[in-house]
């Protein structure tokens, strides 16, 4: 599976202009080291909280930015949600169309008893989000749980990726 992904993302590579993710790893260095509140403000907008139905969940998500710009998915990890880039949406959301879900039983998204909580089915959500709001193609932030979800959701669409940053997260099957 990440031999795929690491292929489709070769591939595609060509068709993609690197100088948008330039500013998206210099904003995530200088988050990382200062573990402070971004200072750029936003020009493409507030920071908007939605919801959709997917597979019969409310899926709570994050959105920024001008639609016409690139699209950047965030995809977070445990114990957190979307929450977790209430600061980095705004400071990017002037140069990129940003989504960040919540995971099932993180954050906002609802959270049933009755759910298989594994990586396989938590990736199906979020896919099914990403279908109904028509969110791709995009590049990818994978930090913790986002790398097994988001790996996932490549596998079954690996012309959606057009670059991706992996930060403290694995690959494996489960």
């Amino acid at each position: 599976m990440v031999g795929r992904i690491a292929q489709a993302s070769q591939d595609r590579l060509g068709d993609v202009d690197p100088e948008p993710m330039r500013p998206l790893v210099r904003t995530a260095v200088v988050r990382t080291q200062t573990m402070c509140q971004a200072t750029r403000r936003p020009t493409g907008g507030m920071v908007t909280n939605k919801t959709a139905q997917v597979d019969g969940l409310n899926v709570f998500y994050r959105e920024a930015g001008n639609p016409a710009t690139p699209k950047l998915l965030l995809l977070g990890g445990f114990p957190a949600s979307s929450h977790q880039f209430r600061n980095l949406i705004p400071a990017l959301a002037d140069r990129f169309h940003v989504l960040s879900p919540d995971y099932p039983g993180f954050g906002n998204t609802d959270m049933p008893a009755d759910f298989e909580y594994t990586f396989d089915r938590l990736s199906e959500i979020v896919e099914g989000l990403l279908e109904r709001t028509g969110f791709h193609p995009f590049g990818l932030y994978m930090q913790d749980y986002g790398g097994p979800v988001g790996n996932r959701i490549l596998a079954h669409h690996p012309d959606w990726l057009e670059w991706q940053v992996i930060q403290n997260s694995n690959a494996y099957e489960e």
